[in-house]
């Protein structure tokens, strides 16, 4: 068996040393809240794309996947330059960065939602049951 070496020191692994962060550090921080702030923002704009789809908008079949394109293009550019009112610095900024952050849960959250909403408005047992 091998033994366990302890710190015979009484304040060992108690205070954590705190420093202050570099102005690098503070932007890359910063940078990293807008994309998690963006990310959500496409999340949460997915699942209300969907329902208004579905309940407002009732769209089937190819106007819904036209729909769905629409939101999934065009209301990053809204969110991003209209809502949060981001600054991209000219020199790192691309195009692809609205467009790729968060692509994949807004799709999550669209097809999901609009799904579980096209079955229960359309689906004749769920009448029944939920009474809609």
């Amino acid at each position: 068996m091998a033994r366990r070496i302890r710190n015979k020191s009484k304040l060992a692994g108690k205070y954590l040393v705190k420093r202050k962060k570099t102005k690098v550090e503070l932007e890359k921080d910063a940078i990293v809240r807008q994309k998690e702030l963006f990310y959500w923002a496409k999340a949460i704009t997915g699942a209300v794309a969907g329902f208004l789809g579905v309940y407002a908008f009732e769209l089937v079949g190819w106007w819904m996947f036209i729909y769905m394109i629409l939101m999934w293009f065009g209301f990053p550019w809204i969110l991003s330059f209209g809502f949060f009112r981001f600054r991209y610095d000219k020199e790192n900024w691309s195009w692809k960065e609205i467009l790729k952050e968060g692509a994949g849960i807004f799709f999550l959250t669209f097809m999901l939602v609009s799904t579980v909403f096209h079955t229960i408005k359309y689906f004749p047992i769920f009448d029944h049951f939920i009474g809609l």
